[in-house]
């Protein structure tokens, strides 16, 4: 009897949590069908996901694998591609169709915000909060009519994160945050920060001595390194040496006057979010 209660109980909220998600779900997909898909030049990149399924349905897996590693930066994005450009071969050539698929990873940062929030120690009126905040960012919401894979790597490091954070850990969650901090790097490789972040938070998150800290380092480097191996090794048998590709793509972002970046984040969210970035920084500072 208790347990139905309880359920009966969080019904309501998850009714709420469910509106509120299909409201910003709708707000995507109307920004979507208002078009302006490849007004960046990065979002080319989905041709390669078209092309690997074109060579995939003649019957030539081989030069569909060759296909993803030739340009491999953000390759988990083109993997994630395959889906909408498979959809593709039968609805038809359509820019639409592929950022629907995309922008369902931006309405499931949201939610996975919410879970964070709750995770970390905060009651469900804080995690409501934190909900709200997020849906009201510009930076989360317009990239969502774009074929481009911030939001998708965003959301495979909320998700280390959420793994991670865990109040109970285990070798499982230790290899699993490991997996999700990979998907994000290679999905996004801008994102190796956040990366980092998901890995240190995990290591030193109720560790009460070195032997844990050593015991969940080891095994979340395994979950990271162990499938990267596997990709470099793909990789290698089409030619492709996976980290040298990464090296020389690194050296390629050279945009933009460096004397300047240090500004370049807070000019970016004060065009972006105007008023919600002084919010963010008056209760960053609070918290």
């Amino acid at each position: 009897m208790k347990t139905k209660y309880l359920f009966w109980l969080a019904f309501p909220q998850k009714l709420t949590m469910a509106a509120v998600l299909l409201v910003a779900l709708l707000m995507r997909w109307i920004l979507v069908f208002q078009g302006g898909q490849y007004y960046f030049s990065d979002e080319q990149r989905y041709l390669t996901s078209r092309a690997v399924v074109q060579y995939l349905f003649q019957g030539k897996p081989n030069e569909a694998i060759s296909q993803l590693f030739v340009l491999p930066e953000h390759l988990g994005y083109k993997i994630l591609g395959i889906i909408p450009a498979f959809l593709e071969h039968f609805t038809g050539i359509s820019l639409v169709l592929p950022a629907l698929f995309f922008s369902l990873f931006s309405v499931l940062n949201l939610y996975l915000i919410f879970l964070l929030a709750q995770r970390i120690g905060g009651e469900s009126k804080e995690a409501y909060f934190a909900l709200i905040l997020a849906i009201f960012s510009q930076s989360l919401f317009y990239y969502s009519r774009h074929l481009m894979p911030y939001d998708v790597a965003m959301s495979f490091a909320l998700l280390s994160l959420y793994v991670g954070l865990s109040d109970r850990v285990t070798v499982k969650h230790s290899l699993i945050c490991g997996f999700c901090s990979l998907c994000c790097f290679v999905t996004y490789n801008g994102y190796w920060t956040l990366v980092g972040l998901a890995m240190i938070m995990h290591v030193l998150r109720h560790s009460k001595s070195l032997v844990h800290i050593a015991r969940k380092g080891f095994f979340l480097t395994v979950g990271f390194f162990l499938p990267l191996l596997g990709l470099g090794v793909i990789a290698a048998r089409v030619g492709i040496n996976l980290l040298t590709e990464y090296q020389n793509f690194a050296q390629t972002i050279t945009q933009g006057t460096f004397d300047e970046g240090w500004k370049l984040p807070f000019a970016y969210f004060w065009h972006a979010e105007h008023f919600l970035f002084v919010v963010l920084i008056l209760l960053s500072i609070f918290a």
